[in-house]
Parts: C-alpha cells; structure tokens; sequence
C-alpha cells in the first residue's frame, strides 16, 4: 500500500465456476504474517482475527506431507494453511470459540483471515498457528505406543516412563488419561453454557444418514450382519432432546499431535470432509467425536497386528479396551468435574461407532484402498467366527 502497510497477498480466484483461495508460493506467507501484525486495512469482503504475535524470520518452506490444503512453514515458528479446496466452508466458528474460551491443547493461533462466499457466509483462507517443533502426528505416535506395549517394538534408548511421570516424550508414556482429559476440555469449550438441543427432525436426519451411508459400503461379514448393524444404529433416530456442541466433527489419532516431552495438541477443525459444508457447520452431540476417538484407538491396535504379525489378535483387543477405558474414564471425570456431566448421551456411542466403521469401509473404497484391512479387522472382531471343535 502507499502509506508502507503490508498489502493482502491475493487470496482468492474463480476457478470453474468455485472460489478458492490462490495457490500461496514463497512470499506469500511472510507478507500474511506482516499483515497481522499491522493495522493496515482489509478489503472489502474479507475480515481478520489476530491472535499471539511472535518474533519470526521472514523464511519459508513448503509442508510436503500429503494434505487437502497447503501448509508453509515461516520461520520455524509458524505455520501458515492456505485453503486451495473451493471455499465453501469449513466455518472458523470453531477456532474462535476455543481462543475465546482460553483452549490451550491446539496450537496458538497467529491469526485467520475469512473470506464471506456469494452466499454469506465467513469461510477461512490462510490460518496462522504456533509450529511445534519436533511434533509428532498421532497415527506416528500412538502406532509406537501400541507396538511398545505389545512388545513388538524395541525398547527405546531410556526406560520407559513409569506412569504418573511426565518422562521425555519417549514411547511408554501412558497418555489414555491425557486425551479424556483434553477431549473433555475441548468440548467444555466448544459448548454454550445453555447448550441446544437435537430435535426430532434433526435425530431422523442423523438415522437417514447413517442408514443411507450403510447402504453405500459391502464387504462379505458386513452383509452378513447388515440388519444388526442397522438395528444398532437406531438410537441416532431417538436421539432428540440430546445436548449439542460445536463438536470437532472428524475426531480420531491422526489429529493429535504429540511434542517432545510435552502435551497433546488437537489440531484440524475443518470437520469431515465427506459432509456437506451445512453439516460440518452444524453442532453435533459430543457422542459424534468419542466415538470417533474410540474406534480409532482400535485402529490402531489392528494396524500393528497388520505390519506385525507376531502381535497375538487378542492382545490387541486387550491393550486396545484398556486404553479405550482410561480415555473414556477421564473424559466423563472431566465433564463431571465441571458439571456438565449431560453432555455426554451414552446411548449413542455404539451408533456412532458403527457409522464411522462405514465411514472408514467408504474411504477406502473410494480414496485408499490400502486402508480397508483396518474396517475389516474391526468387523472380525464384532463378528468373530463362531468356535471350531478344537476350540471347545
């Protein structure tokens, strides 16, 4: 700009007929983090939150992991998310409720800039966050774990870290309680203090769906059981009444990061990317991301019985059910210790769990089908085969 402010990087395009945000480069992140930090103004139909501001060196370097988006890294201290999938969501409601609330388990915000789409509403195009440096992500971390305790990793360097200390950030640390705790506290945040509740045409939409998504996925033992299956959802369909938060929407290890010696942080608030910008903008029972997060601990014990064979099944299962139970055990004292012990429907944990088990059989099949043995395994274990005569 004239006056010397920094101007806004051009952010977003018309490409066949969608909005998205334009493809960053080098440069483009060091001038939104220059934006921040000034007073210079916004164009019309954008709007900014500032969050922490935090010395950097004007460096940059591209995230090369495989991601929706596009992730920069500036300086070794932040790192800048450009949304480049058409913008149509997800709402940043989210992000902005936990840095009102004081959540401290996702990384510091820097701040986001929104772009408010034909039809109105406020859709995020680049989001600034704190780097953790040496941050494992969950499906890294939680796999050790597991293989640790399975004994189908090797020890590492130092002992593992006795339960109750905070040890080195190392394999061995038990950290069950840890994410009921984080979890409990990242929907304490994201819930109204006279939270709404689901009515009943928003329950038999949640049934339709699940129903609908059932009929989309086949495998032998599923078919076999699909009317059970079906029965087992039926509780989404009596679920009116229940309580609702602005919940994660896509909840599971692989949005967990883990620093070197330090806590969890919870990250990606986009929500499922398989639904429709209204449903990953709607409030869900908190039910939807417990669930998520139970299954995906199972996943994770049959991914090391995957890539190690020698790993008994049942072992699996029985370090899988111990951790689920610290989760679950620390995530209701942490509601409860808070008084918002309701916010927790119960009843819809099997239901849910069993449409994120269709979930997982629908992404495989459509986006990597390396993946299916992970549903499959988790339906031989709902539906083990029936015992042999040398099984008596």
């Amino acid at each position: 700009m004239a006056d010397g402010s920094p101007t806004l990087p051009l952010v977003v395009e018309l490409v066949d007929g969608a909005w998205r945000a334009r493809p960053s480069g080098p440069g483009a992140g060091v001038a939104l983090l220059a934006l921040l930090r000034s007073d210079g103004d916004v164009p019309d139909g954008f709007r900014i939150t500032r969050g922490v501001s935090r010395p950097f060196e004007p460096t940059e370097r591209r995230v090369t992991a495989d991601q929706t988006n596009e992730s920069w890294i500036i300086g070794e201290a932040a790192v800048v998310k450009w949304t480049t999938q058409p913008l149509v969501g997800p709402d940043p409601e989210r992000l902005r409720r936990l840095v009102a609330a004081g959540f401290s388990r996702t990384p510091a915000l820097w701040g986001m800039i929104e772009w408010r789409t034909p039809d109105g509403h406020w859709v995020p195009v680049a989001t600034v966050n704190d780097l953790v440096p040496g941050a494992e992500d969950g499906w890294t971390w939680c796999v050790d774990e597991a293989r640790h305790a399975l004994a189908a990793l090797d020890p590492p360097a130092a002992a593992p870290v006795p339960r109750g200390d905070e040890g080195d950030g190392r394999v061995g640390r038990p950290f069950g309680a840890e994410l009921g705790a984080l979890t409990a506290a990242m929907h304490l945040a994201l819930a109204d203090r006279t939270p709404a509740t689901a009515s009943p045409d928003e329950a038999l939409s949640w049934l339709e769906a699940a129903e609908d998504l059932l009929g989309q996925v086949s495998s032998p033992l599923l078919d076999a059981h699909r009317d059970s299956i079906a029965a087992a959802l039926g509780p989404l369909g009596q679920a009116a009444g229940t309580p609702l938060v602005a919940a994660h929407g896509d909840f599971h290890v692989g949005q967990l990061l883990r620093a070197p010696g330090g806590p969890l942080f919870v990250i990606d608030f986009d929500g499922n990317p398989t639904l429709t910008p209204r449903q990953r903008r709607a409030p869900q029972p908190a039910a939807l991301d417990v669930a998520g997060m139970l299954l995906s601990l199972e996943n994770v014990g049959h991914v090391v019985c995957h890539h190690n064979p020698e790993v008994p099944a049942a072992a699996a299962a029985t370090w899988t059910a111990s951790v689920q139970a610290e989760f679950l055990d620390s995530y209701r004292a942490g509601l409860g210790s808070a008084g918002r012990g309701d916010l927790l429907d119960e009843s819809l944990l099997e239901a849910y769990g069993w449409q994120q088990l269709c979930r997982e059989l629908a992404y495989a099949d459509r986006h990597l089908p390396r993946w299916r043995y992970v549903p499959e395994a988790a339906l031989r274990r709902r539906f083990p085969p029936p015992a042999g005569p040398e099984d008596a």
